[in-house]
Order: structure tokens, then sequence, then C-alpha cells
């Protein structure tokens, strides 16, 4: 009599086949999937859009870098910087995000900073790959509004061998910067750290001029349908943010105002090694914070955590910077 019962059978031969299929199946794709899990090493591309009525908005990220906060931070004490930056980061190394908007009007696709290109050692340069990540070409650019003239924020503008990359933008900066960046005068007596950023200035704004694509505004302008220009002294003394409007909604793009949020937002009056006027700084910072939270508008920063989109809201004696959500675009 056969010991095994007709379910026992059934069992059994459901194990064998099962354990043929896997050893058919398994020397062949588990190192096809161990390969293909070691080549995925590469981040995501960095950019991020978000709808503001009738126009689109993709954040660009060029890049990003750890700075020291007690190395950066002006008129704050080391404890004091310790003690903030421990709330939400390492004691002392803060990451910080570059990051240029784009703003597609549907009839004009605008460009607000660049980031720095070539011009501003590792870790940047990426925007480029980002804006055609997102679907555009730099061709298709028609405009660039630039937040001020140092480096990482124009550097972008050129080829490592000093080609322009928007062929078709016109370049629109404030009168104030390019008087003191372009100024030859100025930069003979600028100390030594600074000759970098004169340097990268005119070296990033030189084709286009000569091209006759570069265009100058004075103070507060309204530079193109929706988005006007926002004088904002102290980081650069013509650093300008500005201000996007479309069918009821808005967002502010503070360019520098900000370049390390966990210790300026519980401080405003805290200042950054790279500002021009530390004090005008502080007070256009500490006014826009105040603004910010009582109208609660979106901003975007140029160095707040990519994709540098968020709120403000008073915090006592300071403010909290609330991140905006992340959100899919319909």
């Amino acid at each position: 009599m056969n010991p095994l019962t007709s379910s026992t059978r059934r069992r059994m031969l459901n194990i064998a086949f099962w354990g043929s299929l896997f050893a058919a199946i398994l020397p062949v794709a588990a190192p096809a999937l161990a390969a293909e899990a070691t080549s995925l090493s590469a981040q995501a591309p960095g950019f991020y859009r978000l709808k503001l009525g009738d126009f689109q908005v993709t954040v660009l990220l060029d890049g990003t870098r750890t700075i020291s906060a007690k190395a950066a931070m002006r008129n704050i004490g080391e404890s004091e910087v310790r003690a903030l930056v421990a709330r939400g980061a390492e004691p002392d190394e803060v990451m910080t995000s570059f990051n240029a908007f784009l703003i597609d009007t549907g009839n004009k696709r605008v460009l607000v900073d660049t980031g720095g290109g070539s011009m501003f050692g590792a870790g940047l340069g990426h925007m480029l790959v980002n804006l055609q990540a997102a679907g555009y070409r730099p061709e298709q650019i028609d405009e660039v509004l630039l937040t001020h003239l140092h480096v990482d924020h124009v550097g972008g503008l050129v080829t490592a061998d000093g080609r322009r990359v928007f062929i078709n933008a016109n370049i629109r900066v404030s009168r104030i910067e390019t008087d003191y960046w372009l100024s030859a005068d100025k930069r003979n007596n600028a100390l030594q750290p600074m000759q970098v950023f004169f340097k990268g200035a005119q070296e990033a704004l030189k084709p286009y001029a000569d091209a006759k694509q570069l265009e100058i505004f004075d103070g507060d302008a309204e530079l193109l349908p929706g988005i006007q220009a926002m004088a904002l002294p102290g980081h650069s003394h013509g650093h300008t943010g500005y201000l996007v409007s479309s069918q009821g909604r808005q967002l502010m793009l503070w360019g520098d105002l900000v370049h390390m949020g966990v210790v300026q937002f519980a401080r405003p009056i805290t200042g950054f090694r790279a500002d021009s006027d530390p004090a005008g700084a502080a007070e256009v910072r500490q006014r826009s914070f105040e603004q910010a939270a009582r109208t609660g508008a979106l901003i975007g920063g140029a160095h707040i955590a990519f994709p540098g989109l968020g709120h403000v809201r008073a915090d006592g004696p300071g403010f909290r910077w609330l991140p905006l959500a992340y959100d899919t675009v319909p």
C-alpha cells in the first residue's frame, strides 16, 4: 500500500514545482537585481514644481554645501549659535542649499538666479542639468532676473569657457549692483577675499553686455506682468527680491535674506559673513520676517533647504520657518 495520501502527494508536487521554479529564476535574477541596485547611487533630479495661479514655478537646485555656523554667523555669541543649531542639526556644520527659481508665465520663461555654475567649487553647478530634467532647455529662457551679483548666483550664466548659456535671454539686475560689482576702481580697492566676487560678476555679465542683452533697472520696478522687483539691500548693496503674482496668489523670492535658517529665523539680527552692510541686512530681514508672518505670504529662499519654499510664523521674540509640504501638481 502506498503510504502517501493523495493530499500529501499534491503538497509534495507543489513544493517540487515551486522549488524548481525558484532554482531556475534566482541564479539569473539575483545578480541582476544586485547590479541594478549598486548602480543607482545618484541623487534624484533636483527640481520641484508649484502652481501659482496661472503661473508654474519650478525650483531648481544648483547644489548643496555644509557651512560652519560658528564661522559664518555674525553678531551672535558662539554658545548661542551652538544652542540654536543643535535644535535642528549637528553642533556646527549646517547643510545649505543653493536654489534658483523658474517662473513659466505661459508667455515667458523667467529664471531668477542661476547658481554658481563652474565658478563656485565642488557641490554646485547642477542647475542646468536640473533645468533640463524639469523639461526646459536653456535657449527657451526669455529673462534672467538676478537678486545680486555674488558668484553663486551669476556663475551659471556662462559656460566654463565664458560663453553665454542663455543665448536668447535678457539679463536684468539692479543698477546699484552693476555700479558696484562691475566697477574696476572698486575691484582694485577690494580686499583679496572679495576678488572672486568681482571677477565672477564681471566674467558672467560681459558676454551678455557685449550681445546687448544686459538690462539695468532702478529700485522697486515692475519688470514683467506679474513680476515686481523689490529692493532688499544689506546682504549686497543692490540686493533685490522679486514678488511674483498671478490670480491673487503671491510668492516672494527673498534671494539671500536668509543663509542659515535654524539661526536667523530665531534671531533675525544675526548676520552672515558675506553681508556688505550687516546692520542694514538685519533691519531688512526683521522687517521682511514681520511682514511675511503678518500676511502669511509664501516665501522662496535661495539658501533655505531645497526647495526653499514655506511660510514664516511669529515665535516668541523670533520667528519659525514652516516648510511647504510636498504636493503633486495637477
